[in-house]
Protein backbone atom coordinates (compact mmCIF):
# COMPACT_ATOMS: atom_id res chain seq x y z
CA UNK A 1 0.00 0.00 0.00
CA UNK A 2 1.31 2.85 -0.90
CA UNK A 3 1.23 6.44 1.32
CA UNK A 4 0.25 9.44 -0.45
CA UNK A 5 2.35 12.52 0.65
CA UNK A 6 0.78 13.91 3.51
CA UNK A 7 0.45 10.27 5.71
CA UNK A 8 4.36 10.14 4.76
CA UNK A 9 4.94 13.25 6.24
CA UNK A 10 2.86 12.29 9.50
CA UNK A 11 4.79 9.02 9.62
CA UNK A 12 8.01 10.94 8.89
CA UNK A 13 6.84 13.52 11.91
CA UNK A 14 6.16 10.71 14.15
CA UNK A 15 9.11 8.94 13.88
CA UNK A 16 11.06 12.47 14.24
CA UNK A 17 8.96 12.43 17.55
CA UNK A 18 9.78 9.76 18.74
CA UNK A 19 13.31 9.22 18.47
CA UNK A 20 13.68 12.84 19.88
CA UNK A 21 11.79 11.66 23.36
CA UNK A 22 13.75 8.27 23.50
CA UNK A 23 16.71 10.77 23.21
CA UNK A 24 15.87 12.80 26.10
CA UNK A 25 15.10 9.97 28.27
CA UNK A 26 18.07 8.75 27.50
CA UNK A 27 20.00 11.82 28.47
CA UNK A 28 17.83 11.89 31.78
CA UNK A 29 18.62 8.45 32.60
CA UNK A 30 22.06 8.76 31.92
CA UNK A 31 22.50 12.06 33.95
CA UNK A 32 20.35 10.38 37.26
CA UNK A 33 22.91 7.00 36.49
CA UNK A 34 26.16 9.77 36.62
CA UNK A 35 24.58 11.82 39.91
CA UNK A 36 24.01 8.03 41.82
CA UNK A 37 27.68 6.91 40.82
CA UNK A 38 29.47 10.01 42.12
CA UNK A 39 27.54 10.33 45.53
CA UNK A 40 28.60 6.39 45.60
CA UNK A 41 32.05 7.31 44.87
CA UNK A 42 31.98 10.14 47.11
CA UNK A 43 30.86 7.52 50.27
CA UNK A 44 33.20 5.26 49.20
CA UNK A 45 36.05 7.74 49.98
CA UNK A 46 34.24 9.16 52.94
CA UNK A 47 34.08 5.66 54.57
CA UNK A 48 37.11 3.74 53.06
CA UNK A 49 39.94 6.71 52.62
CA UNK A 50 38.67 9.09 55.42
CA UNK A 51 37.46 7.20 58.08
CA UNK A 52 34.22 9.42 58.09
CA UNK A 53 36.25 12.44 59.03
CA UNK A 54 35.96 15.68 56.72
CA UNK A 55 38.70 16.42 54.62
CA UNK A 56 41.18 19.39 55.03
CA UNK A 57 40.35 21.11 52.55
CA UNK A 58 37.11 21.32 52.97
CA UNK A 59 37.50 22.43 57.03
CA UNK A 60 39.57 25.63 54.92
CA UNK A 61 36.69 25.85 52.45
CA UNK A 62 33.97 26.13 55.86
CA UNK A 63 36.23 28.68 57.60
CA UNK A 64 36.87 30.76 54.42
CA UNK A 65 32.81 30.83 53.73
CA UNK A 66 32.13 31.59 57.28
CA UNK A 67 34.50 34.41 56.99
CA UNK A 68 33.35 35.91 53.92
CA UNK A 69 30.10 36.39 55.82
Amino acid sequence: MALGKLEYRNLINDLVALIEKTKTQVVSHANSSLTVLFWYIGKRILTHDLQNKRAEYGKKLSLRCHESW
